[in-house]
């Protein structure tokens, strides 16, 4: 009966170190960053990727012109295209 009761937890532990090596691989999928510079701050930050992609950002008054920032993103699950990737967060990268 013990052995029945260790069995049976072991099978728990294993099924779940499974569904959390499932959801980090699920996060890491879904979620990166680049570098990008600031290239305006006039309405909103308006900064450009090394892909030549332009992102903007609101409510960013500690960012300037010719900073350099790490923006994380969500691709929204479409590995094919970033026109609909999300911006979850602008670091600004030292000076």
């Amino acid at each position: 009966m013990k052995k029945k009761i260790i069995d049976i937890m072991m099978s728990f532990i294993v099924i779940g170190f499974l569904l959390l090596l499932l959801m980090i691989g699920g996060y890491n999928d879904t979620h990166y960053s680049t570098t990008a510079e600031v290239i305006s701050t006039e309405t909103d930050v308006v900064m450009v990727d090394c892909a030549g992609y332009v992102w903007a950002v609101t409510d960013r008054s500690d960012l300037h012109r010719g900073d350099f920032v790490k923006i994380k993103f969500f691709n929204n699950t479409t590995d094919y295209t970033r026109e609909d990737d999300e911006v979850l967060d602008v670091i600004l990268l030292d000076r």
